[in-house]
């Protein structure tokens, strides 16, 4: 008994830590009617975006699958929705793992712990104000599923889809974008990275944001030819330049030049392509 309601008590930190209650819930959306697909909709491109300090609500719709590789399911229940686990698992569209902070979530019977029987639906009505940074945010959401002849399974919907066969994706984003830009713009992957082998690579950007010109600082202890790439929201590439970096600091201007307001990504390649760096790069009006 001691063990039952050790259990209990931490799942319930865990669900407060990742802030899935909402104290301040909206009355509870209504599950939908079935389809005979599941997964979730709309598809997360029509999600109305989330905007920085703007207050936000909308609703995801569920099914749930029937059978799997020839198994009835029994049920499935929502356990939580948080991070990805690991985060190196990300989808190249996300930039941040789990719903942005303040963003909270309910399920139709007003708790953010749900369950559903074979092809039955519902939903999860999101709500909250965020100031976190704008990209996509790839939600974990973690069930719990019983499969008749089979038993219990848990852990990320989409890693027990592929597991079991099943024809449904239940890989799921949040927008997050700054005030003025435009919902339909696609963050590709536009996730700051850092990676040697054999030596040390570090930059920064300052300003940034920045309207104009900026200052790149760059420090490696391993000369050599280095590749510098600009890249938009949609994945383009806008900008591609040589620069050869001596040991230690190195600095050099970054210019706006005919590029317009927007987030960017800077990627920093060695010409071995052994050491790699990139940065968000945000440049703001005239």
């Amino acid at each position: 008994m001691k063990r039952v309601t050790s259990i209990t008590l931490t799942f319930i930190a865990i669900l407060s830590f990742v802030g899935v209650f909402n104290v301040n819930a909206q009355q509870p959306c209504n599950p939908p009617q079935p389809t005979g697909e599941a997964g979730l909709s709309p598809d997360w491109t029509k999600l109305n975006c989330i905007y920085k300090n703007t207050s936000y609500s909308e609703v995801i719709e569920i099914e749930n699958l029937s059978d799997v590789d020839g198994n009835n399911i029994d049920s499935l229940r929502l356990d939580s929705i948080s991070v990805i686990a690991p985060s190196d698992t990300l989808d190249d569209i996300a930039d941040y793992s789990g719903p942005p902070d303040g963003i909270t979530y309910e399920t139709s019977n007003g708790t953010p712990v749900n369950t559903w029987g074979p092809g039955e639906t519902g939903c999860v009505s999101l709500s909250g104000t965020t100031n976190e940074l704008s990209g996509n945010y790839q939600l974990g959401i973690w069930v719990t599923i019983w499969i008749e002849g089979l038993g219990e399974f848990s852990g990320e919907a989409n890693e027990l889809a592929e597991q079991f066969g099943a024809n449904a994706d239940f890989s799921y984003y949040l927008k997050v974008r700054d005030q003025g830009d435009p919902c339909d713009s696609v963050y590709t992957g536009i996730r700051e990275t850092s990676s040697s082998q054999g030596g040390n690579l570090t930059s920064s950007v300052s300003p940034n944001p920045f309207s104009q010109s900026s200052q790149v600082t760059v420090y490696t202890e391993d000369p050599a030819e280095y590749e510098l790439t600009l890249h938009n929201m949609l994945g383009e590439e806008v900008r591609d330049r040589s620069l050869d970096l001596r040991h230690g600091e190195n600095k050099f201007e970054l210019e706006r030049g005919e590029l317009s307001s927007g987030i960017y990504l800077m990627n920093l390649t060695s010409q071995e392509a052994d050491q790699t760096i990139s940065k968000r790069v945000v440049i703001g009006s005239n």
